[in-house]
């Protein structure tokens, strides 16, 4: 699931998740992953000291939704419904592109639900 998104954020050399180490393109906000980054970029995206750390915090923004340990996500969500909030439209993004991209990766429709995916 962290691979799709990865791909999906278009983690590349010289894109704004590399130069970030944050292939998940994790926004910066107060709370656990803010902790996790050493700053944020101009766009609020938060900066990772390694690859591996950017890695790492969104295997666990993504286990800790899958699993009911988040705030903001529900273990019960689609994989749409996760996208929308990820990925909201009122962000510019696409959040039923993306949930189909990621559910084609996986294959698995864009309705599982994300505890499922785990």
């Amino acid at each position: 699931w962290a691979m799709a998104i990865q791909q999906f954020e278009g983690f590349y050399p010289g894109s704004r998740s590399y130069k970030n180490n944050n292939p998940g393109n994790i926004r910066y906000f107060s709370g656990l992953f803010a902790s996790l980054a050493i700053g944020k970029d101009d766009k609020g995206f938060c900066v990772f000291e390694t690859y591996a750390k950017g890695f790492s915090a969104l295997v666990t923004l993504l286990t800790r939704a899958a699993t009911g340990l988040s705030t903001v996500y529900s273990p019960e969500n689609t994989i749409l419904a996760f996208y929308e909030i990820y990925a909201p439209s009122s962000d510019d993004n696409h959040p039923a592109g993306y949930a189909n991209f990621v559910a084609s990766k996986l294959g698995v429709p864009v309705t599982t639900k994300i505890k499922d995916l785990l």
